[in-house]
């Protein structure tokens, strides 16, 4: 089975290419954006989620959390959950599907953007 999976070496290869941003800007855009490596990809998604999804009237906003052994900036640390560290998003979804339609990364509590208007929710 173990030779089935992908070697570390190949992976770092692939990683080596794979990128999501422009490296000459990447200094400047985290200092606004702590997201900026993943918020071009994640704006995509729930673009797409929001143009192929009529939601439904019962809409529901929580958190969700996703397990993550990453190092990043937003990374968090939460005693009480199994997996214990994750970036932590808030999240609109369909109360009967299920089906993501909005969210966004909860960066920090000392994060100094703008707060999503109501309209962005919709």
């Amino acid at each position: 089975m173990l030779s089935n999976t992908l070697s570390r070496n190949k992976f770092m290869e692939i990683m080596e290419f794979l990128r999501f941003d422009t490296k000459s800007e990447r200094r400047r855009r985290l200092i606004e954006d702590k997201f900026c490596l993943a918020s071009c990809l994640w704006n995509c998604v729930i673009e797409s989620s929001q143009k192929s999804y009529v939601p439904n009237v019962y809409m529901t906003v929580d958190e969700h959390w996703l397990p993550c052994k990453a190092r990043c900036k937003f990374i968090k640390y939460m005693t009480i959950k199994p997996d214990k560290f994750g970036p932590k998003f808030w999240t609109m979804v369909d109360a009967d599907s299920k089906y993501l339609y909005n969210g966004f990364p909860y960066l920090s509590k000392y994060d100094t953007r703008a707060e999503p208007s109501s309209e962005s929710l919709h």
